[in-house]
């Protein structure tokens, strides 16, 4: 016994009542010229939302004399470390607070501030839906 496949326009079923799966649709191929523009202008946006981020890297690379030098440059002449080593290693108290006490402090306001938001936008229980007939569904509703 040999196998035939039939060919069936598309929509209609093999069976009555059975639905066939949609006709697919075909995308028209986009010209070399439209994918460079849309490529070109992805980048533009790419690196005007990176550029940011890379000049904060590169002032934390910087030396204080390159940083207050007066010339905004991206790369850094002499990259180092020093920066952060200040900044974890180095208790400076005549700046102040320490890193770490600055970032357990930025944490504990956090995590305040999301308690806080959520406690209050929690309904109370008296303005969830009643159980019994008549009484109000929700805050406000109802007289008084």
């Amino acid at each position: 016994m040999v196998a035939v496949e039939t060919k069936r326009p598309p929509g209609k079923a093999a069976r009555s009542g059975v639905a066939s799966a949609p006709p697919p649709r075909f995308r028209r191929k986009r010209s070399l010229g439209n994918r460079v523009v849309i490529l070109v202008g992805a980048l533009f946006f790419v690196g005007f939302a990176l550029y940011p981020l890379a000049y904060l890297v590169s002032g934390a690379l910087k030396t204080q004399s390159e940083i207050y030098s007066g010339f905004a440059h991206l790369l850094p002449k002499h990259p180092t470390l020093t920066n952060f080593h200040q900044l974890l290693f180095v208790n400076n108290n005549t700046q102040g607070i320490s890193f770490f006490t600055a970032a357990r402090n930025s944490i504990f306001i956090a995590l305040m501030t999301i308690a806080f938001t959520v406690a209050v936008s929690v309904r109370r229980p008296s303005c969830w839906p009643a159980d019994r007939p008549g009484s109000p569904r929700w805050c406000g509703d109802g007289p008084g």
